[in-house]
């Protein structure tokens, strides 16, 4: 069916726009700091609560890694972030401004450091697939590792390679909960679903930064 893996590529990148959703998108190529997959959809949920200036904000590491340690219900100092930081006094209270202009960050009543309690951060997943003409083996691996950033993982294959997998080694993926897709000229089919993991990208600098770079390129696109 396909003589070179970018040809199946793009078909299944073709398939899968055709069903997304106004709130996914398809990435490919995909690298957010958390890791690479040939192809990941990020779903972006309550991400329109958010403005286009708090994202270019947030997609500086340094903002984003200050958030990152900042909370809604637990106040903090700015000791304590040079203590959790390598950035000087001036340095922080810069960051803090920018932060504050777009109201992601507050002081409270003692003057101590919160999130804004009307602040969000978008409910984001990833759905990766690692794309393999024959190699499966490989492919487990790969999509398995990106389990690290994926809220599921699968590999996606030709739909021939696909059924015999799934009749003879369905076992395997469900040992490593990674799901099996094949790919052919009418279509894609999903032959194993895994269970959904708990999304473990938790607000750190490199998740916060990169996620602020996805919403905002999505949100700079639609304006």
């Amino acid at each position: 069916m396909f003589d070179k893996e970018i040809d199946m590529q793009k078909l299944f990148i073709t398939q899968l726009k055709n069903k997304i959703k106004s709130n996914e998108f398809i990435y490919e190529e995909f690298n957010g700091r958390f890791g690479n997959a040939d192809v990941v959809k990020v779903t972006l949920n309550n991400y329109n609560s958010l403005s286009l200036h708090q994202m270019e904000v947030l997609k500086d590491y340094q903002c984003a890694k200050i958030t990152g340690y900042l909370h809604k219900q637990q106040s903090h100092s700015i000791k304590y972030l040079m203590d959790k930081t390598d950035y000087t006094y001036t340095n922080i209270i810069a960051i803090l401004n920018k932060l504050k202009k777009e109201n992601i960050v507050t002081n409270d009543d003692k003057g101590m450091l919160l999130i804004n309690k009307d602040f969000e951060f978008p409910n984001i997943e990833f759905t990766s697939y690692e794309l393999k003409l024959k190699n499966w083996k490989n492919a487990i691996i790969q999509a398995n590792k990106n389990k690290n950033f994926s809220s599921s993982s699968y590999i996606a294959i030709p739909m021939d390679l696909a059924i015999k997998l799934y009749k003879k080694e369905k076992d395997i993926f469900v040992l490593y909960n990674v799901g099996l897709v094949g790919i052919d000229g009418k279509g894609y089919k999903t032959f194993f679903k895994p269970k959904i993991e708990k999304n473990k990208t938790s607000k750190n600098p490199t998740y916060i930064s990169s996620l602020a770079k996805i919403v905002f390129n999505e949100k700079e696109q639609i304006i």
